[in-house]
């Protein structure tokens, strides 16, 4: 069964704010947003709510699990890539 539209809105509404927000907490992480895709609110046809993430660029993903890390933050960058911030892959 369809959601009523106005709680269809409401739904759209939540995953929009949402999904500024983490924008805003990447960036307050100082993650660029040449780091990550698209990130967008969506809402399923059964009506949740949900934010997709898309792809994080490596050191990006590891700026975000040290932020959710419990303890004391940590800065190191993942496989020592981080200092990369062109978008191209780092040699292996």
């Amino acid at each position: 069964m369809p959601l009523p539209m106005p709680q269809w809105r409401e739904r759209w509404q939540r995953a929009d704010r949402a999904a500024d927000a983490l924008r805003g907490a990447l960036a307050a992480l100082g993650v660029p947003r040449s780091a990550h895709g698209p990130i967008r609110g969506v809402v399923t046809h059964q009506g949740h709510v949900l934010v997709d993430v898309g792809m994080l660029r490596e050191d990006a993903a590891a700026a975000v699990a040290a932020a959710l890390s419990p303890g004391p933050p940590h800065n190191a960058p993942a496989h020592g890539h981080g200092e990369d911030r062109g978008g191209a892959a780092a040699p292996a």
